[in-house]
């Protein structure tokens, strides 16, 4: 990656600007940052960009370049099979900033990754790409999830060397005053594990950052602020965080969530009862009014992300803060690229808005009731640009044409959560907390046998004059 290599493919440009992302040495937002100039001078290394703005230590760059080298230089490997392993674990609309720097040899580099993507589909309609957080692998081991099974029999647990002996049998080790009894699931940046807090004698979630990351400061600072985020969100509908720890690698202790998630659960039953939706819906609500509260944006709210927890009154607990930004921190904000998942998001996040606000939880908000009660999710595609170009510019199949007997007031006010126009959404809906205290009015009212006919409803359903968004 020196500068007197003017022939270094793309492929490889990128492939050292993703690790050193995801190793934590850069931020996304200094690799876009240094391709522009790449793109203007291919003379010029992406490392040597790098390095020369500041970004990138020239020790630090030597150890990305090992990485690639030693990545790419086995003979068996296929480089653009390594490539497309080293990109998945990103945001998929990760392509859609890269498309932006309108240059051919970035293009055909994508087109080329766009192919293997696809051929790697399932016919699952819920289905997208990982995203760069982890935290919707939170479940029971008991139930059977829309990704592999994660039992000690089907995976290879390997050898967790920061883990201190096991003080029980047919357990990992202990990490602090917690017994590792079982991993739950990993992602790119982390592993979570089923654990058990030998003081407070309960069951616990423990999210342990990867060795290979933990070691980065950058990558430590936004575990703490991911975990400073979740800690400020104490409310029944969200899975709280109990505390964080630094050593030997900084680790979450959450609360477990015995249950299924919304996605499993509408695979196994198809649209919900209208009931149950209702009774959803309200919930979810009341997590993500909460999360605004506390002066904090999701981002990611969809299916996978939701848990119901078992019991005789189900309770939803919303997931995964790894993509929170507070709002006064916009100017650390990744502004290249997309956060969020794309059947779900809101349009000003497929678009690449650097700023984010509250009402882009508003607008998935809709898209899960949209899916609880049809039973699909509201854009499909065969590829995630075309699902992104849906979000943007089109409007879902009405719900009517899969769930004909839903009430008229519920499909209006789904419909104005999914208003493509984020000041349309702050002016029609303001709050997630309007939404929280409509839905259970009309809960109230279902209940009590009291529902108008759906011709009937002529009033606007929503009070506005609670909270108000930004609408830059």
């Amino acid at each position: 990656m020196s500068s007197s290599d003017s022939t270094i493919s793309f492929d490889r440009q990128l492939h050292f600007g993703v690790l050193a992302i995801r190793y934590g040495y850069i931020r996304s937002e200094d690799f876009f940052i240094a391709l522009k100039t790449w793109v203007a001078n291919k003379t010029l290394s992406i490392g040597d960009i790098l390095v020369d703005l500041d970004a990138l230590e020239t020790d630090d760059r030597g150890v990305i370049e090992r990485l690639v080298i030693g990545n790419l230089s086995a003979p068996a490997i296929d480089p653009l099979s390594c490539l497309f392993e080293a990109v998945r674990p990103f945001s998929s609309s990760f392509g859609l900033a890269l498309r932006g720097m309108k240059d051919a040899s970035i293009d055909a580099t994508l087109d080329a990754l766009d192919r293997m993507r696809n051929e790697c589909l399932t016919d699952d309609p819920f289905r997208s790409e990982p995203m760069m957080s982890d935290m919707s692998v939170l479940r029971s081991k008991s139930v059977q999830d829309s990704g592999p099974d994660l039992s000690d029999d089907e995976i290879p647990i390997p050898r967790f060397t920061y883990l201190d002996p096991p003080d029980a049998p047919e357990t990992l080790g202990m990490l602090g005053n917690h017994r590792i009894v079982r991993l739950l699931g990993e992602g790119a940046y982390g592993s979570v594990f089923l654990g058990f807090d030998t003081r407070l004698h309960r069951n616990v979630a423990v999210k342990v950052l990867k060795p290979n990351v933990g070691d980065s400061a950058p990558a430590r600072r936004r575990f703490l602020r991911e975990a400073r985020a979740g800690a400020q969100v104490d409310h029944h509908n969200v899975v709280r965080v109990y505390n964080v720890e630094e050593k030997p690698l900084p680790y979450l202790i959450m609360e477990f969530v015995d249950g299924v998630t919304l996605h499993q659960h509408i695979k196994n039953r198809g649209p919900l009862p209208f009931t149950e939706v209702l009774e959803f819906s309200r919930q979810l609500a009341e997590g993500i009014a909460a999360a605004h509260d506390a002066k904090l944006v999701h981002r990611d709210i969809k299916p996978p992300n939701i848990l119901i927890a078992s019991g005789a009154n189900p309770v939803i607990k919303i997931t995964d803060f790894g993509l929170v930004r507070v709002t006064y921190e916009a100017c650390i904000s990744e502004s290249d690229e997309i956060h969020g998942t794309p059947v779900f998001m809101s349009p000003e996040q497929a678009k690449g808005r650097s700023t984010i606000s509250f009402v882009s939880d508003l607008f998935s908000l809709g898209s899960v009731m949209y899916t609880m009660t049809t039973g699909r999710p509201p854009f499909e595609a065969g590829n995630t640009m075309a699902i992104l170009r849906k979000v943007m510019s089109e409007t879902p199949r009405p719900i009517h044409d899969f769930a004909p007997d839903t009430p008229a007031w519920f499909v209006d006010l789904v419909s104005r959560l999914m208003s493509k126009r984020r000041s349309e959404r702050a002016l029609r809906i303001g709050s997630a907390r309007n939404v929280a205290k409509f839905l259970k009015r009309k809960r109230i009212e279902y209940d009590s046998g009291e529902m108008p006919a759906p011709q009937e409803v002529t009033d606007d359903p929503l009070n506005q004059d609670t909270l108000e968004f930004e609408n830059g």
